[in-house]
């Protein structure tokens, strides 16, 4: 979908990320009635090194919600932004989902070992960011930063 934007030195990551969020829900969840999903983004210009792994990343990122945190199909929310704060670009996704019940049960970005975090933390190094992955009982947050001198 990226390469069909046409200029892949500026591609404008804030309404593909919308797009790209709204396909994967509509993917999981074919009842909107269960799952609401928000999107905000700014408008962020970016090129397609940026914008791969950032997508990959964001891709990785809403799986995982409806894979972990909303699995039994419950109701909830998921929460995307994509905001510019100083020097950087932060990426977040948060949901409702299941979290965990207390503090030793949850899973945090330096122990978590899976295929997918492993990608997660190759794609964010390729982008030169930090990732962060936080769970308590009322969901689960996952936020990259990634320095502002990948977006124009």
């Amino acid at each position: 979908h990226l390469y069909e934007q046409g200029d892949l030195h500026r591609i404008e990551f804030g309404a593909f990320l919308t797009e790209l969020c709204q396909s994967i829900m509509a993917t999981f969840c074919q009842d909107s009635t269960e799952i609401k999903l928000s999107v905000d983004a700014d408008t962020l210009h970016c090129d397609i090194d940026v914008a791969m792994p950032l997508g990959l990343i964001t891709n990785e990122l809403m799986t995982n919600v409806f894979k972990h945190g909303f699995r039994d199909h419950q109701r909830g929310e998921i929460k995307v932004t994509l905001k510019r704060h100083d020097d950087a670009v932060v990426l977040s996704v948060s949901d409702t989902g299941v979290g965990c019940l207390d503090s030793s049960q949850c899973v945090t970005e330096m122990t978590t070992q899976g295929i997918g975090t492993t990608l997660i933390k190759e794609l964010v190094r390729q982008i030169e960011g930090e990732f962060i992955l936080m769970q308590d009982i009322t969901g689960t947050t996952a936020r990259v930063r990634i320095p502002i001198h990948g977006f124009r």
